[in-house]
């Protein structure tokens, strides 16, 4: 979003700054804006279309004589600060450790080390079923890394959807 320059020189003014929090809330009437900061009726109109011709802010008409303002999605954005849920921290969290455990996995361990033992027992004459089995557990092993670093991968990407969903 493009700031323009009088959209922020109104928001240099401290009651047209708290007439937008307030219409964040909730929407409003003007007389209520008036009452909730002590300010004259007229002063809240004056500054409320200003708002309302810069874009930050809409008239709502109820079709009745009362007539209410509320906040445009341009208005909202700059209001409101985004917060990101709980819910979504935590995955980030999970999804970065599991990440982190897949890559200390293989960099500490060498996942290929059962693999190795394996061949090396094939080599000297092991029985051929006791090492086909450590061969099939080690490979299986070897996977396990990757599998880790998948599931890490999709936990952070459903992260990502459900914070832009919001």
């Amino acid at each position: 979003m493009e700031l323009k320059k009088e959209v922020a020189k109104a928001l240099a003014s401290d009651t047209k700054v708290a007439i937008m929090k307030s219409l964040a809330e909730r929407r409003k009437m003007p007389a209520e804006l008036s009452r909730e900061k002590n300010l004259s009726p007229s002063t809240v109109t004056e500054h409320v279309k200003e708002l309302e011709r810069l874009g930050l802010v809409r008239r709502n008409a109820t079709g009745h004589k009362w007539v209410y303002y509320e906040l445009t999605d341009m208005g909202k954005s700059i209001v409101s600060r985004q917060k990101i849920p709980v819910q979504v921290f935590m995955m980030f969290c999970v999804g970065f450790v599991m990440i982190v455990a897949s890559f200390a996995s293989v960099t500490f361990t060498g996942a290929g080390a059962p693999l190795l033992a394996a061949e090396r027992m094939a080599s000297i004459g092991a029985p051929s079923a006791g090492a086909e089995g450590i061969v099939g557990a080690a490979q299986t092993f070897e996977m396990l890394p990757i599998l880790i670093f998948a599931i890490g991968v999709v936990i952070i990407i459903l992260a990502v959807r459900k914070m832009v969903k919001k």
